[in-house]
C-alpha cells in the first residue's frame, strides 16, 4: 500500500515540475508558482491528516 502512495507523490511531484516550467514559460513570476506549489502541498497534507494517512 506504501509503495503504491509512494508512487502517486512522485508522479505528482514530476507533474508539478513540467507545469511549474510551463507556467514560468508563459510568464508567471516564480514567487506565484513557489505559492501555488506551498498551497498544494498544505491542503494535500491537511487533507491526509485529516483522513488518517500517515
Amino acid at each position: 500500500m506504501y509503495q503504491h502512495l509512494r508512487c502517486q507523490i512522485v508522479g505528482r511531484l514530476a507533474w508539478q515540475n513540467r507545469y511549474g516550467g510551463l507556467r514560468l514559460a508563459i510568464g508567471a513570476k516564480k514567487h506565484g508558482v513557489s505559492m501555488q506549489f506551498l498551497i498544494d502541498a498544505v491542503v494535500l497534507s491537511a487533507l491526509g491528516g485529516l483522513i488518517g494517512i500517515e
